[in-house]
């Protein structure tokens, strides 16, 4: 590789400005040495170009000493003039080539890399430098040019930025050389969830700079919020030549840490702690305790008012009607008992229902397990058994639905007759503040009423009774026709089994059945490998005897034996 004359180290500059073109220029594109019209692209002085006839010597401008007094020492820097070129560019052509996505093994795991996505353009609607992204007062993510807040609530700082037309950030671009990121930039973008890479900047022109650029051959991926949100799963090794790496290590992105997720946890709190110290919160809380104290002194004022208004209509319904309230509190207790024991049938009901459920499902998740292991073990892809499955679910999930549908409308029908018994007991109560009222006037009215209040509570109790029967014996019917599918589909699935485990312990490939088909694809595909790996072992022989007659020793011995 060229390198640089040990003097001088200090003077050695790529870029300078050509007064002749009008334009900075790398030493690239110098054809004659000595003061050519180049000047320093940082101080304006006059510099030279250097061209050393000499191999391996790089070409580079330095500073005239002429124009250089002691002390006064340049502070242009080639590797700042770069990454101002790759910005330019990336701001004028909002536009740039990343290389493909792979979810490599976590740490200490064998395995291949997986791909993902392959190598594409990301084109931007506006492009931004040097933002940061914090942090704000309320928890918000928020970004600007300048940052001078806590460390702790900068969540990242990208040298370029690319936003979509909805001016959402859609990458992230660090310059230079980057392998891994710190736990608090990992724990920032995983908030952020802004794909972001690394681009190294060439020593060369503003034109290769901006070819390296569409080639995507110095991009490297630093975060990618889909292989993040993807987990790793192991996959067959090949014989193929494996993943080509972008430079000497692996093109693993960074994982998740103990310590990221440390930070994150640690983000978390404190943007809950700042949200918790905000005015808005603070004023709406003390709205709603505000609203909540008015709301629990008005209900507790009411309640007073209420029980005031019960004890003293209560006291004169209880002197004067005392046998008639007594009934009607008892038929009050009954009605609310066969409520309570209505209520304890659904939920026993409910329970048997459910419980009945978990077992069918894992009966079926038993029988899956069984299919799916034979199916492995015959080399089939199980197609005939998967659409038999399909069938048995919808039909166990139309008549789960048409059972929930019956006992939701049995249980709404009693609902509403519940309804209508709680309105007839309020209708009685009125009815007994009636007959207070109109008792003194006529004894023998008051009786009739009474009578026709007896028969018509006696109605509505024969009415719950048979109710109550028709839905218990419905009950029965339903869990019979449950235990009876079940039955269906344990004898069904069974049957397949054996069918299966026969055909495998026969290796019957003569058959007509589909199972038998599978097995003898399989054994065909078996001895097609073995065939296979033979025609590969022996492509390996000539390949290494091809590469052997190639070699300087396999020439040395053939023209020692033509000698001879």
């Amino acid at each position: 590789m060229p390198t640089f004359p040990t003097s001088e180290p200090d003077a050695h500059h790529d870029y300078a400005h050509s007064v002749a073109l009008n334009k900075d220029i790398h030493i690239t594109e110098v054809t004659e040495r000595g003061r050519k019209g180049y000047l320093c692209i940082g101080c304006q002085r006059e510099m030279q170009a250097v061209l050393p006839q000499v191999q391996n010597r790089r070409r580079y401008f330095r500073h005239d000493p002429k124009f250089v007094k002691p002390g006064d020492k340049c502070t242009f820097k080639d590797e700042e003039y770069r990454r101002k070129l790759a910005i330019e560019t990336l701001e004028l052509n909002k536009e740039i080539r990343v290389p493909p996505v792979y979810k490599y093994p976590p740490k200490g795991e064998a395995g291949l890399a997986l791909f993902l996505l392959p190598g594409t353009w990301v084109s931007a609607a506006r492009v931004e430098k040097h933002k940061y992204f914090y942090e704000g007062a309320n928890g918000s993510v928020e970004s600007a040019f300048t940052y001078n807040g806590p460390s702790e609530e900068l969540l990242f700082k990208a040298d370029v930025v690319f936003y979509d037309e909805n001016d959402e950030p859609i990458l992230f671009i660090l310059l230079g050389k980057r392998k891994k990121l710190t736990i608090n930039e990992f724990a920032g973008l995983k908030r952020l969830r802004v794909n972001t890479i690394s681009l190294t900047i060439p020593k060369e022109s503003a034109a290769a700079i901006e070819i390296s650029q569409k080639k995507g051959d110095r991009a490297k991926w630093l975060y990618h919020d889909d292989e993040q949100q993807i987990a790793y799963f192991s996959v067959p090794a090949d014989l193929g030549e494996g993943i080509p790496a972008i430079d000497g290590d692996p093109d693993r992105l960074s994982e998740e840490s103990y310590d990221c997720r440390k930070v994150q946890v640690n983000n978390l709190i404190r943007a809950l702690g700042r949200c918790l110290e905000s005015e808005p919160y603070r004023t709406a809380e003390r709205a709603v305790l505000t609203a909540i104290g008015t709301t629990e002194l008005a209900i507790k004022r009411a309640g007073e008012r209420r029980t005031e208004f019960e004890g003293r209509y209560r006291s004169d319904a209880d002197t004067a009607h005392r046998g008639e309230l007594d009934e009607i509190n008892q038929r009050g207790v009954r009605l609310r008992t066969a409520k309570a024991g209505l209520n304890r049938d659904y939920q026993n009901l409910e329970g048997r229902y459910r419980s009945t459920k978990q077992r069918i499902g894992e009966a079926k998740a038993v029988l899956e397990a069984d299919i799916r292991q034979e199916e492995i073990a015959l080399g089939g892809t199980g197609r005939t058994v998967e659409e038999l499955q399909r069938d048995l679910d919808l039909e166990h999930q139309r008549t789960r639905n048409r059972v929930a549908q019956q006992v939701g409308e049995r249980l709404e029908s009693i609902e509403r007759e519940q309804g209508g018994m709680e309105r007839e007991l309020t209708s009685a109560g009125i009815a007994v503040e009636r007959l207070r009222r109109d008792i003194a006037g006529s004894s023998a009215d008051l009786d009739a009423k009474c009578h026709n209040q007896r028969k018509h509570f006696d109605r509505l109790e024969g009415a719950e009774k048979e109710a109550i029967g028709g839905f218990e014996k419905e009950r029965d019917g339903r869990q019979g026709n449950l235990e009876a599918a079940r039955a269906q589909l344990t004898a069904r699935f069974d049957e397949l089994r054996r069918q299966a485990d026969g055909t495998a312990e026969k290796r019957d490939t003569d058959s007509t059945t589909s199972l038998s088909r599978r097995l003898k694809a399989f054994l065909d595909a078996g001895r097609l490998v073995l065939a296979i790996e033979d025609a590969k072992a022996d492509q390996r022989r000539l390949r290494k005897a091809k590469d052997f007659i190639g070699t300087a020793a396999f020439q040395t011995w053939l023209l020692q034996r033509q000698r001879g």
